[in-house]
């Protein structure tokens, strides 16, 4: 039986179609066959898959269901959330689930999606930091300096990449360079790099080579090294010829070595 057939007898009875194909040989063509009805099932009858979860092979349940509460998070986040917990015993984890749930509603609906993140899960679960990962850069978009304030205030001391990177780097990269680098004296230590890098990303997108150049010589010198390096990477994959060009133009010949690796 061919593949196209499957799929097509999936949309049509996802179930029968399961049955079918669980008889075939070798097992692994069988397998393969399951999770391709499981993912047309999810795209087309989400609610229908939760629901029959239990006919698909438990190694084959977490990417179909992502699929699925994805689907439904999109029109109806507060049924998606609570249809997760019909699956929760079925899935050896389903926090993954949620964070496709709130990710999905946070596209549509930022402020709402962060403010369950923040009414329903404890300061030290550490769910709500991977989470708020995901709702993050939605809010940014939204609302920018809010979204900066509340990652400021949640983020974890003791994570080496707080929240704030997310929230710059999606402003950055939304267009609005001189917010983004308004922020940047405030990022902690830890994150400093990681967000001074992604602003300087965003502006050599937007030809601005010489300012992301100039942007490194706010950090400090134990980090400007590191900064350059990785920098001068990033220029050079997203524009090498522009690099090339700029080669004689780069303000010391420290950073022209470094260019030249590239």
């Amino acid at each position: 039986m061919s593949k196209i057939i499957v799929r097509e007898w999936a949309r049509v009875d996802a179930k029968d179609a399961l049955a079918a194909v669980s008889t075939f040989e070798p097992s692994s063509f069988a397998s393969h066959l399951e999770v391709e009805i499981a993912q047309i099932w999810a795209r087309t009858k989400p609610i229908e898959l939760i629901e029959n979860i239990e006919e698909i092979a438990e190694q084959s349940r977490w990417w179909p269901l992502e699929t699925a509460f994805s689907k439904i998070a999109r029109e109806d986040p507060a049924k998606a959330i609570l249809l997760l917990n019909s699956v929760e015993s079925l899935v050896e984890n389903s926090s993954s689930i949620l964070a496709v749930v709130v990710e999905s509603w946070a596209l549509q609906q930022p402020i709402a999606a962060a403010d369950w993140v923040l009414n329903n899960t404890a300061e030290k679960d550490p769910d709500r930091q991977v989470l708020l990962r995901r709702v993050l850069p939605y809010l940014a978009e939204q609302t920018p300096v809010p979204a900066f304030e509340l990652a400021m205030e949640e983020s974890e001391p003791s994570d080496r990449l707080g929240l704030e990177y997310f929230v710059i780097k999606r402003i950055a990269f939304h267009g609005d360079i001189e917010l983004a680098k308004q922020l940047l004296p405030r990022v902690r230590e830890s994150t400093k790099n990681f967000a001074y890098l992604a602003v300087a990303s965003a502006m050599i997108d937007l030809n601005q080579t010489s300012e992301a150049l100039e942007l490194g010589k706010a950090l400090g010198e134990s980090k400007q090294e590191s900064y350059y390096v990785r920098l001068l990477s990033s220029w050079a994959n997203r524009k090498p010829q522009n690099l090339y060009e700029s080669l004689k133009n780069l303000p010391s010949s420290t950073i022209q070595a470094i260019a030249a690796q590239h």
